[in-house]
């Protein structure tokens, strides 16, 4: 069994237009979210053998948010910055074997459109406003074997659903 959570980063600021989109910071609402999916992680834990970044802004800002709680292995990935469904699956299937619960921090639309291709075509992807959390399993022994329509979605939050 495999499982893959896709964490959408925060939401982020759009204020300063001489910012390459890379280096686009997280805003007040965005640190409210990572700060709220941390305590929310803090409470009910996920298990993560690694976590894979992007390496834009937004992204590691979220990783530091819930880093401390996850506690797995970080590794920043220049691949997840602007990947595609494609690029994004074939990433994944190079997942060692050994880890059987990955994190991967990234963006939209690529995450939102993996899950729409990982997922039974009857079963519809969720929608991933920014800070949502997605988990998809598979039954499968390695990462090699994750197929399109496969997954099955075990979990999923926005930070609307985090709101108290």
């Amino acid at each position: 069994m495999k499982t893959l959570h896709l964490l959408r980063h925060a939401k982020s600021d759009w204020d300063n237009p001489d910012l390459a989109d890379d280096e686009r910071p997280l805003n007040a609402r965005g640190k409210r979210d990572s700060k709220r999916l941390a305590d929310h992680l803090r409470k009910h834990p996920i298990k993560v053998d690694a976590v894979f970044c992007s390496t834009a802004r937004r992204a590691k800002q979220t990783l530091k948010a819930i880093q401390p709680v996850v506690g797995a292995q970080v590794t920043e990935e220049p691949a997840l910055y602007g990947a595609g469904a494609e690029e994004l699956l074939k990433s994944v299937r190079r997942l060692p074997g050994r880890l059987d619960s990955v994190l991967l921090i990234g963006h939209n639309p690529g995450f939102e459109e993996l899950a729409r291709t990982l997922l039974p075509a009857k079963e519809a992807a969720p929608s991933f406003p920014t800070c949502a959390l997605a988990s998809l399993s598979f039954d499968a022994a390695d990462w090699k074997s994750v197929a399109p329509g496969k997954a099955t979605l075990t979990g999923f939050l926005t930070p609307a659903d985090l709101k108290g």
